[in-house]
């Protein structure tokens, strides 16, 4: 049951990063239609290994590199046990876009439920 709450409240961070991102369109926003390096930082939930991330994180790949956009991704970890997940998109509004059908994506939702949601950030910066 966990699990979903978790993915619920991913959805809902999300879909705010969407809301979010319909608001960065306007014109003259230094960040429309420039490429983007998105950020996730995150730790994993209790008890969940690297392997199982690392795992999760390839099945996720073929459809991440599906998306209109997509540019390239590094997911890294230290030994403290945070992770980093970076992805490089052609656009922010294709990094919103992809946000938003990875949320209906199999593969992707089960990376998504080993991660602690009280301890993850997401951020897109412009190049």
């Amino acid at each position: 049951m966990k699990t979903i709450y978790n993915i619920i409240a991913l959805t809902s961070l999300f879909s705010y990063q969407v809301a979010v991102g319909e608001s960065v369109k306007t014109p003259g926003n230094k960040c429309s239609g420039k490429p983007v390096v998105e950020i996730v930082i995150f730790n994993v939930n209790k008890g969940v290994t690297n392997e199982q991330v690392q795992l999760a994180s390839k099945n996720i790949m073929p459809d991440i590199k599906e998306m209109k956009g997509f540019e390239s991704r590094e997911l890294i970890t230290n030994k403290e046990g945070k992770w980093v997940d970076i992805v490089h998109w052609s656009s922010l509004e294709s990094a919103l876009a992809a946000s938003q059908l990875m949320m209906k994506n199999k593969n992707a939702l089960s990376f998504f439920s080993l991660i602690d949601q009280n301890r993850m950030s997401m951020m897109h910066f412009c190049k």
